[in-house]
């Protein structure tokens, strides 16, 4: 075993170990949890940051961060706390809901008699952006077609 030896190695109970186990095998738990429990298990087995870095392809970084915080918060809460990747709704729920609004009344109805009938995608998309501020949705400044198509298939 290269490396440094652990200041202070982790040591966990029987049932910290079984529930790390469990989540390691899990096919139903997300990534980041499943290789957090791999990156403690492999740890309290004596393994280095360099040998569970490459089991689990990160990088040794990661893995010296992470095992940080095990001895701190426990094993358990330590899985909790790592970074999740899902991002906040970068355009509201009001947002969402205008240009449902905007779709449902059709372009006739927002734009007057010498518009189509229907919206295409494009021209919903363009109209959000053209009119977003001054409906109090600037974060619609730079909404895409598909963006908008997602928006709509929500309902």
């Amino acid at each position: 075993m290269l490396g440094r030896p652990r200041k202070n190695p982790l040591v966990l109970s029987p049932e910290e170990r079984e529930a790390l186990e469990t989540i390691a095998l899990s096919k139903t738990q997300s990534q980041r949890l499943i290789q957090g429990a791999k990156i403690i298990l492999a740890s309290v087995d004596g393994r280095t940051n360099r040998e569970v870095a490459a089991s689990v392809r990160m990088s040794e970084s990661y893995v010296a961060q992470f095992l940080r915080k095990v001895p701190v918060l426990g094993p358990l809460a330590a899985l909790r706390e790592l970074p999740q990747t899902t991002h906040p709704l970068r355009i509201s729920k009001e947002a969402r809901a205008w240009v449902r609004e905007l779709h449902a009344d059709g372009p006739r109805a927002v734009i007057g008699a010498e518009a189509p009938e229907s919206w295409s995608m494009d021209s919903l998309a363009k109209y959000a952006r053209e009119h977003c501020e001054e409906h109090g949705f600037p974060q619609l400044k730079a909404v895409a077609k598909s963006t908008v198509w997602h928006i709509l298939s929500e309902q």
